[in-house]
């Protein structure tokens, strides 16, 4: 199968004395094939390889204009290429590594597993 799903990095800002939160984690999946493709999410979760989360409730947004993907409707058209974003309620980061903080997603395609991951980054910001 000529199907590739990668983690596109994430940049999340937040101020001095807020919590940093982690909301979502954007992907990009590729069809390379003559026929459309259905797609499964089997698992979404947060890791920094020590402390791990899974995320039970989440939504799909097509990039760029954020228009929502029914979980059950997921679907990439043949010889097609778009980016998602994967949002979820705040997990707070107390407890992660922010140096090493990713949202990871497991996709089932024709019966094949892609797995790819989110890097997050934290961009500390001191009102003037």
């Amino acid at each position: 199968m000529k199907l590739t799903l990668k983690g596109i990095p994430i940049n999340k800002v937040f101020y001095s004395g807020q919590e940093p939160k982690i909301t979502n984690g954007c992907f990009q999946i590729t069809n390379k094939e003559e026929q459309p493709i259905p797609l499964t999410i089997l698992d979404v979760h947060i890791s920094d390889g020590e402390k791990d989360v899974l995320i039970n409730e989440f939504h799909l947004y097509k990039l760029p204009d954020y228009l929502e993907i029914d979980q059950k409707d997921l679907l990439v058209e043949k010889m097609d290429e778009f980016e998602f974003d994967l949002s979820f309620p705040f997990v707070s980061v107390i407890g992660f590594d922010r140096e090493k903080v990713k949202v990871w997603v497991t996709i089932e395609a024709e019966n094949e597993i892609l797995k790819a991951d989110s890097k997050v980054s934290f961009d500390l910001r001191v009102p003037k």
